[in-house]
């Protein structure tokens, strides 16, 4: 475990480009032979800013290799991960657009929260045209995937929730706490996770049982 070193990185809690103090560190060597290892270190940072935590994880894997640096030197390749706050949902099943939208509005949710929350709007509007919706605008659009059954009367609570935030940020100076604006995300993770990834879950599931079954089948003969 080390600490009292220092790097220079964009805090995503305030914003501010800074020298974080390094706080705590643990690395796990491992090693299955035939030339194959490397390391994984779990990092805690603070911002001397906001006094906020970041927690990274950087990864070598000697299967990957080196690069060579603008300077021509080599370097080892090593992965980093932002474990938290989390910058990145990995979603299986999803339309890219949405996706990406999705994940963009969630690096910017602590740093811009308004402009956040008006990339949440234009993520269920992205859902509700690759699902086929009608209407002029985005409430009609919800209405409609109600009246077609593909929202629930909550999810069309909270996709009209979700809506009216997005508007309030997009034309007047509100703002919201962090409780709310973690509802919000919460509300469209919901969303997603309904319309794609629990149907997606489903089949997977549903194929294991028919092999299941197909096994049994051939078992009895």
């Amino acid at each position: 475990m080390e600490s009292n070193k220092q790097v220079v990185k964009i805090c995503t809690h305030c914003g501010n480009e800074t020298l974080m103090n390094q706080i705590a560190s643990k690395i796990n060597n491992w090693d299955e032979g035939y030339g194959y290892y490397g390391w994984d270190n779990t990092i805690l940072l603070q911002c001397p800013v906001c006094k906020k935590m970041t927690l990274i994880q950087e990864s070598y894997d000697s299967a990957i290799g080196s690069y060579i640096d603008e300077y021509g030197n080599e370097k080892d390749y090593i992965e980093e991960i932002q474990l938290y706050p989390m910058l990145k949902m990995n979603f299986n099943n999803v339309p890219k657009e949405i996706n990406n939208t999705y994940n963009s509005a969630l690096r910017i949710k602590n740093i811009t929260p308004e402009i956040s929350i008006i990339a949440l709007r234009k993520t269920l509007e992205l859902i509700c045209n690759n699902q086929k919706a009608e209407g002029k605008n985005l409430e009609s659009k919800i209405n409609d995937l109600c009246k077609k059954e593909i929202f629930s009367s909550k999810l069309k609570d909270i996709s009209k929730i979700t809506k009216k935030f997005g508007n309030l940020e997009a034309h007047e100076n509100i703002k919201v706490n962090n409780t709310e604006l973690n509802y919000l995300f919460d509300f469209v993770t919901y969303i997603i996770e309904y319309l794609y990834v629990i149907p997606c879950r489903i089949n997977e599931l549903e194929n294991k049982l028919n092999d299941l079954s197909k096994i049994k089948n051939k078992e009895k003969f």
